[in-house]
């Protein structure tokens, strides 16, 4: 299947169903999903379609495949901007785990899967964060210790992070695979940040967008007595450490209040902003005003202008194999359409984005 965000789609999807059907897979016959997240999300998901429940084995290869995707049963696609929006909970007969995987990742990729280990740990895991915090570069830069050269020191830090992370994964996760309960410490990251990934024209990387939103919650955490300030500089200094993003000029009042909305409907009404109390540990938030998230996205801001030199990631935008498609392309004709619908005018193309057309769809 072609990857990229840009292909998580139905029109994706049914092209792995028809595949399956030209095959002759038979009942029982696993299909082999090998690949990222988005590639084992997809493919998943044509499985739990097709004659209702079809068997696959599942093979990640990039950091948020191997620490988080491989934990989770959900599998789905993007409905036009929306996220994740169809799916199901389908899952695999067996997950197979090669860390060895990680030196074929350039260290952008390395970098975005990151930021989901500081989600597991900065509010799930003192001894996971504290080896992050000490091993944090060198993790990326040699990519988890497994490029020729790396020491055995980072090597075997490396190994317990992952492990670890994983194990705390599948606790968190295990009694709840089919997401009943909504109190979730894994969401960490995940209130603001699916509503921010995809508004710039080039979209987020999704590390760097959960990432953005951790840093905001950390601050909300800080402003109202939960942490200390040297707790709160000590989870935002490892993310700006390790080129991870703060903060973005699109996250603003505006941005917050809409993925506040979204997220309620998510969460079944009520907020669950997950936050640290202290790091290591979670926290629950229900009671946040849009007043109180509008004065903490203020100073937010003004302490990554001031610490962390406005808190910009490095490489935070998707490439080519993020999208499938040259984001320059990609954002220059989302500006073409974009103008166009604004002044009235009709769009031509017919090419479809799960089942729309994408012309109406892209930003």
């Amino acid at each position: 299947m072609p990857g990229g965000e840009t292909n998580k789609t139905m029109t994706t999807m049914l092209s792995l169903v028809d595949a399956f059907n030209e095959f002759g897979l038979i009942r029982k016959e696993p299909v082999l999903a090998m690949g990222g997240g988005l590639v084992t999300d997809v493919c998943g998901y044509a499985c739990a379609s097709y004659r209702r429940s079809t068997n696959f084995i599942r093979i990640p290869t990039t950091l948020i495949g191997l620490i988080d995707a491989s934990v989770s049963i959900k599998v789905g696609i993007n409905h036009g901007k929306l996220k994740n929006r169809l799916g199901a909970y389908h899952a695999p007969i067996v997950t197979f785990l090669d860390f060895t995987k990680l030196t074929t990742l350039p260290i952008g990729q390395v970098r975005n899967g990151f930021a989901e280990l500081i989600k597991i740990s900065a509010v799930g895991d003192i001894t996971i964060w504290r080896l992050l915090e000490k091993y944090g570069e060198q993790l990326i830069e040699t990519r988890f210790g497994r490029i020729p050269g790396a020491s055995a020191e980072v090597r075997a830090a490396a190994d317990e992070i992952c492990y670890e992370g994983i194990k705390v994964m599948l606790e968190l996760e295990s009694p709840n695979l089919h997401e009943i309960g909504l109190d979730r410490v894994i969401a960490f990251g995940h209130t603001w940040s699916p509503t921010l990934e995809l508004t710039p024209a080039i979209p987020l990387r999704h590390g760097h967008a959960i990432n953005i939103d951790m840093a905001f919650s950390t601050t909300l955490a800080w402003l109202r007595g939960y942490i200390s300030e040297g707790e709160r500089d000590e989870v935002l200094c490892l993310m700006h450490r390790v080129g991870l993003s703060l903060d973005h000029e699109l996250f603003d009042e505006a941005l917050i209040d809409k993925g506040t909305s979204a997220i309620l409907q998510t969460r079944d009404g009520k907020q669950r902003f997950v936050v640290p109390r202290p790091i290591g540990t979670t926290h629950f938030i229900n009671d946040a005003s849009l007043d109180e998230l509008h004065a903490t996205l203020r100073i937010h801001k003004q302490i990554v202008r001031d610490k962390f030199d406005g808190g910009v990631g490095v490489e935070a935008y998707v490439d080519f194999g993020d999208l499938g498609q040259d984001p320059s392309v990609f954002a220059a004709r989302a500006h073409i359409v974009s103008a166009t619908l604004i002044n009235g005018s009709t769009v031509t193309s017919k090419r479809t984005l799960n089942g729309h057309n994408d012309d109406v769809l892209v930003y």
